[in-house]
């Protein structure tokens, strides 16, 4: 049975396949940047947006017990080699979604919240981007 991480590289290299090649992605719950890792490698020329709060607030135990800065170093440590084809966006995804204007991103993956209200709210802001 594929991990997760397959899973999830083959379906972004099936959609970019689909689309002749995905341009923007948004990671939505970033933790250490695994997600971003995964759409970056199948995407060889897109740029992934990858937003967290980094404090907690969503993550449930596991994720508070982790400091913020900590969290950040991983990321950036784990997407070194796609420098200059990311963007962290530290803050909440559902007052970061204003910033995109509706059909400006291909695919937006949402693993941050992981409630049903907290999914549902962002699958609600984020669908028309």
């Amino acid at each position: 049975m594929p991990s997760e991480r397959e899973t999830l590289k083959s379906l972004a290299k099936y959609m970019s396949a689909l689309r002749k090649g995905l341009s923007t992605a948004v990671d939505v719950g970033t933790f250490r940047g695994g997600t971003a890792h995964c759409l970056l490698e199948a995407m060889p020329q897109g740029h992934v947006y990858t937003i967290d709060t980094f404090d907690g607030r969503t993550g449930g135990d596991v994720l508070k017990s982790w400091p913020k800065m900590k969290l950040i170093e991983d990321v950036l440590l784990n997407l070194h080699e796609f420098e200059g084809r990311y963007t962290l966006i530290v803050g909440d995804s559902l007052d970061i979604v204003r910033q995109f204007t509706n059909l400006s991103v291909d695919l937006v993956f949402i693993d941050a919240g992981h409630s049903y209200d907290a999914a549902f709210k962002d699958i609600v802001r984020w669908r028309q981007k």
